[in-house]
């Protein structure tokens, strides 16, 4: 089902494959010399004539890979030179400079030249192409590759980033240094296969446009069989299309229950309730507390409402749940939890009794979710096929971390939630999808998303695939990448700024009826 060019390794299995290369009798200097050329085919097929090109060189292997580039593009008829933040090689890099030089380039030491030297001299250039760290580093940018990380981003030149950009982990794609230590690509190219944290925010939106150079051994000789991460853009959601059955019945599409809703949140079940609507569900039943369900009963009319007792607080009550199941337990597919639940001692009371008695698919959102956070985490009680969809201040709680760190390494918080629960939905930029031992990024959305309300109809649209499609990760990325493409079809409609929540269900329903004609 995966496209190789979509599923990215982390820089340890690529470290591993190019040592197996060298095994199978392929020196190293031959895979430095093809990524080299590749990445340089890949310059020139992607930006065309230009006269002058800089190639920033590191210590390691990623500026040998750049002295090869300098290569080919010298070949080329490129005005080219590098400048190198050391004067002493070894191994492969060593041998790929001397070729380099002895072609005719030119090699300056950084340590050599004042500040305004470099700048001027980077700016002269047409192109930058970045061969400095790559995925070699694991601490902050220091000493010349700093340095020239900070000129690099003054001089406006477009740049190539070869692997990853410099100041990013390839694992993970968080920030190594500090905040603005890093450089911006028009293009990155990977050699033998994407490197995991490409597709991690912020790393995402410094790489530019992704491209794989093969390095002359075939990948599924030495990369493990399975990749590290796989990422999901518009063209990719068709496949995880479920089949959703004839659909002639209410009974075939299913029953989603709703529970949520307090004195400080009515309406946000009804968006979810609209959310299930609009992804197809057959039925949809909202268990709301008494005092709201007839004020935003009119904002979905096709919901069935049930008026549900509620404590001194204005939040149902755990005995609510007994009572659902009374009516609705045979009917019931899915159950999103937590939509607008509040905070207090009844709503944890309540999300604790319906994840120890619940045993089918279950989204937990917003409150529920912190909720199970005040209850101490404690997974054993769980008989839910639990699918948590945190946003990363609820992500921050659950984990007892700031939401600036969530923010930042977005992929360990996921892996850390994952460790507790089987479905995990890290909701935000580039979302990312956890289960059991599978990630999934999703590249899908518009900034337009960012709106309240937008995660409670994306809570309805996963109960309504789990109870259509059932309880999967391939239902999960479909539901994630629906909501995130109704929000990309809106802003493609010119509906940026200003968008409702029930802006974005309506245009799921769209959406969904463009995938099944």
């Amino acid at each position: 089902m995966f496209r190789l060019s979509l599923s990215a390794y982390d820089p340890n299995d690529v470290r591993l494959a190019d040592q197996k290369a060298v095994q199978m009798g392929i020196p190293g200097e031959i895979l430095m010399e093809n990524a080299g050329a590749g990445a340089a085919r890949a310059i020139i097929d992607r930006f065309g004539a230009f006269k002058k090109a800089v190639v920033l060189c590191g210590p390691g292997n990623n500026g040998g890979d750049g002295m090869v580039v300098a290569r080919h593009l010298l070949t080329a008829g490129v005005d080219v030179a590098v400048v190198s933040t050391t004067s002493s090689r070894a191994g492969d890099s060593l041998g790929a400079e001397r070729m380099y030089l002895g072609a005719g380039g030119r090699v300056f030491v950084s340590s050599e030249f004042s500040d305004r030297e470099l700048l001027d001299f980077i700016r002269s250039s047409n192109l930058l192409v970045d061969g400095l760290l790559g995925t070699g580093s694991g601490g902050p940018p220091r000493g010349e590759v700093l340095r020239l990380i900070r000129l690099a981003g003054d001089a406006g030149v477009p740049v190539v980033s070869l692997d990853i950009p410099t100041g990013f982990d390839g694992r993970t794609g968080a920030l190594l240094g500090d905040k603005g230590d890093f450089l911006s690509a028009s293009l990155t190219v990977s050699f033998m296969a994407l490197k995991s944290g490409l597709f991690f925010t912020p790393a995402f939106d410094s790489a530019g446009s992704l491209e794989v150079v093969p390095i002359g051994v075939p990948p599924c000789s030495v990369l493990p069989e399975e990749p590290a991460v796989t990422a999901i853009f518009p063209e990719d959601l068709p496949f995880f299309k479920p089949r959703l059955g004839s659909g002639y019945s209410k009974a075939d599409r299913g029953m989603v229950l709703v529970i949520g809703g307090s004195d400080s949140f009515g309406g946000a079940p009804f968006l979810s309730a609209l959310g299930a609507l609009c992804a197809g569900a057959g039925w949809v039943v909202c268990g709301v507390p008494e005092k709201w369900s007839t004020c935003y009963a009119p904002i979905v009319p096709e919901a069935m409402i049930e008026p549900l007792p509620v404590d001194s607080s204005g939040s149902i009550v755990p005995e609510a749940y007994e009572h659902l199941m009374s009516r609705y337990g045979d009917k019931v597919k899915a159950i999103v939890l937590g939509p607008g639940l509040g905070r207090s001692e009844g709503a944890i009371a309540l999300v604790g009794k319906v994840l120890s008695s619940w045993e089918g698919p279950l989204v937990l959102d917003a409150d529920g979710l912190n909720a199970f956070s005040a209850l101490g985490m404690d997974c054993s009680c769980v008989r839910s096929k639990v699918w948590i969809t945190p946003h990363e201040g609820e992500a921050a709680r659950l984990l007892g971390k700031s939401s600036s760190w969530i923010r930042g390494n977005r992929r360990d918080a996921a892996e850390a939630l994952g460790k507790c629960f089987d479905g995990v939905l890290l909701k935000g930029r580039n979302s990312v999808l956890v289960f059991r031992q599978r990630m999934v990024v999703c590249c899908i959305g518009d900034p337009n998303m960012s709106i309240p309300g937008s995660g409670d109809v994306l809570s309805g649209i996963m109960g309504a695939i789990f109870a259509r499609a059932g309880w999967s990760m391939d239902s999960a990325i479909f539901a994630v990448g629906l909501h995130a493409m109704a929000g990309q079809s809106l802003a493609l409609k010119g509906r940026g700024d200003g968008i409702l929540a029930r802006h974005l269900a309506d245009e799921v329903a769209l959406v969904l009826g463009g995938m099944y004609r």
